[in-house]
């Protein structure tokens, strides 16, 4: 699958990610949980004034659905990591706050959140994008 390289592709698919989880099917909404759960990186966004998280191994591919997803074997927030931080023009990094607001995110969600420790990220802890972006539907 090809990387994003602007910011309406971006946005395109924090909103599939969004309506996954908002208006999916019982099924979609349980899959775009996990993809929340099992992120490192995020960008953070919000709609109607509530702070929300998208993975960057998800909103990080051109055109990206559930589907496409799964097929997608290749996918590495190794690659989608610099296509991100290019179209933002920001880097990400560790940010106590945000990662306060994902876990409070993921509380609201019922998404249950193991403890993450550096030894079991491949040395890394949540990183988040500097930036909050507010997609307009």
């Amino acid at each position: 699958m090809k990387l994003i390289t602007n910011r309406d592709q971006l946005i395109r698919n924090i909103k599939t990610l969004d309506k996954y989880v908002a208006y999916g099917s019982q099924e979609e909404k349980l899959w775009a949980k996990e993809r929340i759960r099992l992120g490192i990186c995020f960008v953070a966004y919000t709609i109607d004034k509530e702070l929300r998280f998208a993975p960057s191994r998800f909103i990080g591919y051109q055109d990206n659905s559930r589907e496409k997803h799964e097929k997608n074997t290749a996918k590495d927030g190794r690659d989608t990591n610099p296509a991100i931080t290019a179209v933002l023009g920001t880097k990400y990094g560790e940010q106590v706050n945000l990662n306060s607001a994902y876990v409070a995110y993921c509380k609201k969600l019922g998404i249950t959140l193991s403890q993450i420790t550096r030894s079991q990220t491949f040395n890394m802890c949540r990183k988040f994008w500097d930036l909050v972006l507010e997609p307009a539907y």
